[in-house]
């Protein structure tokens, strides 16, 4: 994969949708850290946060941090939808299209919103995403993430050990939106 260079991904005009999926990425990248690969964990092999069991086409040992990133932005931001979306929500659904993929990560979203949850961002949801109040979204959104890993726990026991480090996700992606909104520099 060629060096990527941001100029070509986002035009002048979309320099606010830029700005979102940067802020995203920086969070994406702070909590994935650069590489893991705890036998427990069904991605396997992950780097920046690429999970080789989800990504085969990927030789996720040797994938660059640019690679990387322009995955996120392919895999993962556009097919949740996340340019259609007010910052925060944007952030926060791009995070969890990365743990949960995309399509569950616009149905939790769709199930926080109590409008049919089909995993696709259509007028139906813009309209409930607009007449909600954004942190109380916000706070329903991660409660159905929270619940969401509980689920997957009991589907999986091995799964459990995971839970606390999941959580402590949660909490430090709502901290991180917090701060965003008061202009608190990351």
């Amino acid at each position: 994969m060629a060096a990527m260079n941001k100029k070509t991904l986002f035009s002048d005009q979309d320099a606010e949708l830029q700005k979102t999926f940067e802020l995203g990425l920086a969070f994406v990248f702070e909590v994935e850290g650069i590489e893991s690969d705890d036998p427990d964990d069904k991605g396997g092999l992950t780097r920046f946060g690429i999970a080789q069991n989800y990504n085969p086409d990927v030789d996720v040992a040797r994938i660059t941090r640019d690679q990387a990133e322009l995955r996120y932005l392919t895999n993962y931001f556009y097919p949740a939808s996340c340019e259609d979306l007010p910052r925060p929500i944007a952030i926060a659904v791009f995070d969890a299209s990365v743990n949960h993929g995309s399509i569950t990560a616009v149905k939790l979203l769709q199930s926080a919103l109590r409008v049919k949850a089909d995993g696709l961002i259509g007028p139906v949801t813009i309209a409930a995403i607009e007449s909600r109040n954004q942190q109380q979204l916000l706070i329903d959104f991660l409660s159905h993430r929270a619940l969401r890993y509980h689920e997957i726990a009991a589907e999986t026991p091995s799964q459990t050990k995971f839970i606390r480090g999941w959580m402590r996700r949660l909490f430090k992606l709502q901290q991180y939106l917090n701060n965003l909104s008061k202009g608190v520099r990351q």
